[in-house]
């Protein structure tokens, strides 16, 4: 069982916002002095992403960090932090894709049920310099977000960042096959990789 912070990032100024990203870290202290430091923690990725985003989009935290337990999910606490204004893209007012992008997924080397723990944080919209002509990220792209993620998840080791697999209900399927229940888990970063590819959110909440 371990308490864990959700910090949750909000994307407005674009057709289809708003958008949010949640970000997860292993709690030490339970303190509103750590909530901040959560918040403070993903305000370095985003002030690292935001040269490569459009100049009409803003990115900002939500007030609201939310303290869970890990296994169950239930809401421990909420605390109220403020004084991170966010930050507004960087990248230029030329056209580009609402709904494609980039993504950095998060490796902890964890298996939790019969998968390896794997989480992904979508960088939607880029500009739309940020794209090869054969429709794959730039290769300065690429390097910016691998070098935003990694300051991110190095930034504060006392309260490591991490990936949260959400605990799962049992359920019968319609030939009589029982899936069993999964407690939730999180499990520390250890590394990051940004693929050289171009993606599709489907999900503003991603």
């Amino acid at each position: 069982m371990t308490a864990i912070w959700q910090s949750t990032w909000a994307w407005t100024g674009f057709v289809g916002a708003t958008g949010y990203t949640n970000l997860y870290f292993r709690s030490q202290t339970v303190s509103g002095v750590e909530a901040l430091s959560v918040t403070q923690s993903a305000d370095v990725l985003f002030a690292a992403l935001a040269p490569q985003l459009p100049s009409n989009i803003h990115v900002a935290p939500l007030t609201d960090v939310r303290l869970i337990e890990d296994t169950t999910g239930n809401l421990i606490n909420i605390y109220t932090v403020t004084g991170l204004p966010g930050h507004q893209g960087g990248g230029g007012t030329a056209g580009y894709s609402g709904a494609s992008g980039g993504c950095i997924d998060w490796l902890t080397g964890v298996i939790h049920g019969k998968h390896l723990m794997v989480g992904r944080t979508f960088v939607v919209p880029l500009t739309g310099g940020a794209y090869e002509n054969n429709g794959s990220l730039t290769t300065a792209v690429v390097t910016a977000l691998a070098n935003a993620a990694e300051a991110m998840r190095t930034n504060n080791p006392n309260i490591p960042f991490g990936v949260w697999g959400r605990p799962r209900k049992a359920k019968t399927l319609p030939g009589g096959e029982v899936i069993p229940a999964l407690p939730g888990h999180f499990a520390n970063a250890i590394s990051s990789r940004v693929p050289d590819k171009a993606v599709v959110l489907r999900s503003r909440r991603d």
